[in-house]
């Protein structure tokens, strides 16, 4: 899966004003998001941020001249060949308001690759004892004990430079590279 998180930013003289503008610009990307076949469950409202906005003239005091309002969105894009378009899409019709913060990739679920990988480790195991046992001349007795660390992936970070949307109109292409899962598994058995 690929996590998007992108935020969307008005200014505005006024606070309802960034607020109201921001809050377009939010569900204008929300419906391009969804049209584009994310689920509704994988959409989540991430962030809200109000601050005001100064002019400082030099030698002068600091004078308020607006508010700035940022709205951040993350979401999960499940179909990988269809993600560099979703995104293109979004920033499209978020327009100069949009800034995509990253985006990073993910195994949705490793549980099947993690029994297999377990499965591999402790037949090696098992090959390597029952050879150690044969060279010391004797037999391969019971199990006395087992343990496990497992290694899965985090999400792999993806930096995103900023482009103006024109550019990101299209499809944004996405390459998502290979992830490794492993078990390694410590057995002690008995000799016989």
């Amino acid at each position: 899966t690929l996590r998007l998180d992108l935020s969307v930013v008005a200014t505005a003289p006024t606070v309802t004003e960034a607020l109201a503008s921001a809050n377009r610009s939010a569900s204008a990307v929300q419906t391009s998001l969804l049209r584009s076949g994310v689920q509704k469950k994988d959409l989540q409202t991430s962030g809200l941020d109000i601050q005001p906005s100064y002019d400082y003239p030099s030698g002068g005091t600091p004078r308020l001249k607006g508010y700035q309002v940022s709205e951040s969105v993350s979401t999960k894009l499940r179909n990988l060949g269809r993600a560099g378009d979703a995104i293109g899409k979004a920033v499209t019709v978020g327009g100069n308001a949009v800034r995509v913060n990253g985006i990073s990739l993910d195994l949705e679920d490793s549980g099947a690759l993690v029994s297999s990988a377990r499965d591999k480790a402790f037949a090696n195991a098992k090959a390597k004892a029952e050879q150690y046992a044969k060279a010391a001349g004797r037999g391969l007795g019971e199990v006395i004990s087992i343990t496990e660390d497992v290694s899965t992936p985090s999400p792999v970070a993806m930096p995103y430079a900023a482009m103006d949307s024109a550019k990101l109109a299209a499809s944004v292409p996405i390459q998502p590279g290979t992830q490794n899962v492993g078990v390694s598994v410590t057995v002690v058995y008995s000799m016989s």
